[in-house]
């Protein structure tokens, strides 16, 4: 896309091919505010995965919130939190500069998150994976069933 080359060229901004893998935004066209587009399918990306850690941190009444969360041991939360935090701090920070529209605010955010990215990653895919193994263990779990019908 040459508005994202002439865009990434002046602001130093991560390969396009990259950032399409982790967030799937091929789908974005050339427009007026690409910076914008592209940071929003980011923060939709932040949004998915910082609900899925606040469903470990604070887990609701529903079976499957409750298994995954029981499979973490306090030594364990405290990553789990750190990333909770760094997610929302990039969310709220979009929030900021999306009320008032500058591409150089964009261009940084979108540098200082897709650093910080990569470590985030790595940590959510350890995570992701202790929570997808939980659902191969045989777990007890006292579940009383209510009315039905």
């Amino acid at each position: 896309m040459k508005e994202y080359e002439v865009l990434r060229k002046k602001y130093s901004l991560p390969n396009l091919k990259e950032l399409e893998q982790d967030f799937g935004f091929e789908e974005i066209e050339e427009q007026k505010y690409l910076l914008r587009a592209i940071v929003k399918k980011i923060i939709d990306t932040i949004e998915t995965h910082a609900k899925l850690l606040e469903e470990i941190i604070n887990p609701e009444a529903s079976i499957s919130n409750m298994n995954e969360a029981s499979s973490f041991n306090e030594e364990e939360k405290p990553l789990i939190l750190k990333n909770y935090k760094k997610l929302l701090f990039y969310h709220r920070s979009h929030m900021q500069i999306n009320l008032n529209y500058d591409e150089k605010s964009f261009a940084d955010f979108l540098n200082t998150f897709y650093e910080d990215w990569h470590k985030i990653k790595v940590d959510l895919n350890t995570i992701i994976g202790k929570m997808k193994n939980s659902w191969k263990k045989d777990v007890k779990t006292k579940i009383e069933l209510g009315y039905f019908g």
